[in-house]
């Protein structure tokens, strides 16, 4: 049975006596680790055409998981890696809803023994005024746990500047890191955040680290009353909706060292698809 902690993708190219699993593999392989969720966020109808609209209800998941539930047709564009992704837009109140996870690491951090990895591709609208979100687990909730990718444009407050802030939030701690370190409106970015009780909170940009919360700040958060999965608002409610493209929304429950964030860019613009054997640790 394959557990819903990493699996392991390992080149079985045979260039040396190496093996692994019973085939011969080089002797500098390096493993790729990968997601315990992946939802490409594209349409499964319409791959190959961009600038319509994603006409099915569903955005399946390239996992078994819990299916993306769409708020209505939503229009896609050119993708960060020659894909077509779906676009949110805040006037339409658009959002997708990947259901609940309850009792999982990402609304209780508390069960991240391995630590917790989130990255998605945002092609961010930064001029639009106020407090947008992206990705919610619960984690802006003070009633609450999880995770969330949030951003705000104030000018009394940031100066003019676009703020993307990640916050984790679990029984003991809150963890919240912010940057402005984003491109210009209209490219897309590689966001990613890692994080364990022990290393703390690490925000990257495009595969740079650019902020970062070590040792959180002690609170207790004793309720769980927001379970379910989002983007483009919060789990909470139906406001603050985020304007935004979204692709390769992907969870893994582990954290990742530095280096594996920025090889897991590479490996999506550059994907391998020749060679290739899975191996599962359960």
């Amino acid at each position: 049975m394959r557990s819903r902690g990493y699996v392991l993708l390992l080149a079985a190219v045979c260039f040396s006596s190496a093996h692994v699993n019973g085939c011969q593999v080089s002797q500098g392989y390096r493993p790729q680790i990968l997601p315990s969720h992946h939802w490409k966020l594209g349409c499964p109808e319409n791959e190959s055409i961009c600038g319509g609209s994603c006409s099915e209800e569903e955005l399946p998941e390239t996992v078994v998981s819990p299916t993306g539930i769409k708020s209505r047709s939503l229009p896609t564009v050119d993708g960060p890696n020659g894909n077509c992704a779906v676009y949110l837009h805040r006037s339409y109140s658009d959002s997708i809803d990947f259901g609940e996870f309850a009792n999982t690491c990402l609304t209780r951090l508390e069960l991240c023994k391995r630590g917790l990895t989130v990255s998605v591709w945002l092609k961010i609208d930064t001029s639009l005024n106020g407090r947008t979100y992206y990705v919610s687990s619960g984690g802006q909730a003070s009633d609450s746990r999880g995770i969330s990718i949030l951003g705000s444009r104030n000018v009394e407050s940031y100066g003019d500047t676009f703020i993307l802030t990640i916050i984790l939030n679990d029984l003991n701690h809150i963890w919240r890191a912010e940057t402005s370190a984003l491109p210009t409106n209209g490219r897309w970015a590689h966001v990613a955040f890692t994080w364990s009780e022990y290393h703390g909170l690490r925000v990257f940009i495009d595969g740079q680290l650019q902020a970062q919360h070590k040792f959180g700040t002690p609170q207790s958060t004793n309720l769980y009353q927001y379970t379910r999965l989002t983007i483009g608002r919060p789990n909470s409610g139906y406001r603050y909706f985020g304007t935004s493209g979204f692709s390769d929304l992907k969870i893994y429950y582990q954290r990742l060292e530095d280096h594996e964030i920025a090889e897991a860019i590479t490996n999506e613009r550059f994907p391998k698809k020749n060679g290739l054997k899975q191996v599962v640790n359960d």
